[in-house]
């Protein structure tokens, strides 16, 4: 996803009278993409984390569909492997591969990700313990 201050700055010059090859050269990206920025609606906040979550990008998690599964497991087996994580999320249906489940481990579960889970475990409301052992020790076995 191309930033909302990017973004901003494509939306200034085409209003500035700007060309779309000029727009393109000075922002350093595509003509077509000047032309599908300009005719989005007016940027009005830079938080880019905001706007992703909005627009939804990206893939979803093949994951986070078996993420009741997931939590269950590792909540009655704090020390569960994450091979074995994979297994129980197959014995339910799962396709997919040991990245995804990793991922959605290593994310805080698949429910935001990143900051997100990183914040539930600096306060302490990360309701898997291992995860947060994980995050805290940097010990991962997987």
């Amino acid at each position: 996803m191309i930033e909302m201050l990017k973004r901003h700055e494509v939306q200034v010059l085409r209003r500035a009278g700007h060309t779309w090859k000029e727009i393109a050269a000075l922002s350093g990206v595509s003509v077509r993409t000047v032309r599908r920025i300009a005719a989005e609606t007016e940027i009005t906040t830079i938080d880019n984390a905001a706007e992703r979550a909005r627009r939804e990008v990206g893939r979803p998690s093949k994951a986070a569909a078996y993420r009741d599964v997931l939590v269950q497991a590792l909540t009655e087996e704090p020390t569960l492997r994450t091979v074995e994580l994979l297994h129980r999320a197959r014995q339910a249906g799962y396709t997919g591969g040991k990245s995804a489940v990793g991922q959605f481990h290593e994310n805080g579960h698949g429910d935001g990700g990143g900051e997100a889970g990183d914040q539930a475990v600096e306060e302490g409301v990360c309701h898997v313990p291992r995860c947060c052992n994980w995050r805290t020790t940097g010990r991962g076995d997987y």
